[in-house]
């Protein structure tokens, strides 16, 4: 799409004035949507307390890497 003279004009006198440097942004200690999300990694990562895993938590775990490693072992040849 054409652009008009002023904007093309605009435009030029934008790109030779010098950028003034953008005040640092310091944080306001308020717990924004980055904290959120690192304390959100670090509940996934278990730095927090911990719980002991129940009995069936580690049943279904065991059970789904037995299932897994069957059907690679089937995959590449090692069970028929």
């Amino acid at each position: 799409m054409p652009t008009s003279k002023k904007r093309r004009e605009k435009k030029k006198r934008r790109d030779r004035e010098p950028a003034a440097p953008a005040p640092a942004a310091e944080p306001s200690g308020g717990g924004g949507f980055l904290s959120r999300m690192r304390g959100g990694i670090r509940n996934v990562a278990g730095s927090g307390p911990k719980k002991p895993e129940s009995l069936i938590s580690k049943i279904v775990t065991w059970a789904l890497v037995a299932l897994v490693a069957y059907f690679v072992a089937r995959r590449f040849g090692l069970i028929r």
